[in-house]
């Protein structure tokens, strides 16, 4: 019989393969895996449903008060490691977003002041070239360099915007960590 004390509490089947509230639902799955016992619960946070975590149990397994409330703590971490990894992400993006305007503001600043001096060299060189060639040479040849190395500077501004991917976990990690802490020296 399924336990709906509240929709909060967790939903506990037994006796799955003929359990009366079953006959439209019926998880055939696990009944063909043997399973007798399946506990439904509900992820539910001020955001909304989240999901449903189950668990099952290849026997008939009686749920006591002191399990429940095991379960009522098991639904908290879950739901609490899934709002945290949302955080997380949240904030990874915004981390990320502001990594690209810092990083597009200094691609600007030094493209901007590279090829303003450019463009001054260059005026300089023009003048030159009419009255004394070897200066406007050395000039070009300055301005040369100055564009190598604005080059340079620039792809290396662009690189810089990959996130290195290694240093963020996924959803189903941190989960599997807070069940393991939250399970520890118990029957789960």
């Amino acid at each position: 019989m399924g336990i709906p004390c509240q929709a909060a509490q967790p939903f506990v089947y037994s006796d799955l393969p003929n359990h009366p509230d079953l006959k439209l639902f019926r998880p055939w799955s696990a009944v063909r895996n043997g399973v007798q016992t399946m506990v439904l619960i509900h992820l539910v946070s001020g955001d909304g449903f989240l999901g449903t975590l189950t668990i099952s149990y290849l026997e008939s397994y009686f749920c006591s008060s002191e399990y429940l409330y095991l379960l009522a703590a098991l639904r908290q971490q879950v739901v609490l490691a899934i709002q945290l990894t949302r955080l997380a992400e949240d904030a990874k993006q915004m981390a990320v977003v502001e990594e690209h305007n810092r990083i597009a503001r200094e691609i600007h600043d030094t493209l901007a002041q590279t090829l303003n001096s450019i463009s001054l060299q260059l005026n300089n060189a023009q003048y030159y070239s009419t009255h004394d060639p070897a200066i406007a040479w050395d000039i070009i040849e300055q301005v040369k360099n100055l564009a190598h190395s604005g080059l340079i500077e620039a792809r290396r501004s662009v690189w810089s915007l990959h996130p290195d991917a290694e240093q963020y976990r996924d959803l189903a990690g941190s989960l599997q960590q807070s069940l393991t802490q939250l399970t520890l020296n118990t029957d789960l």
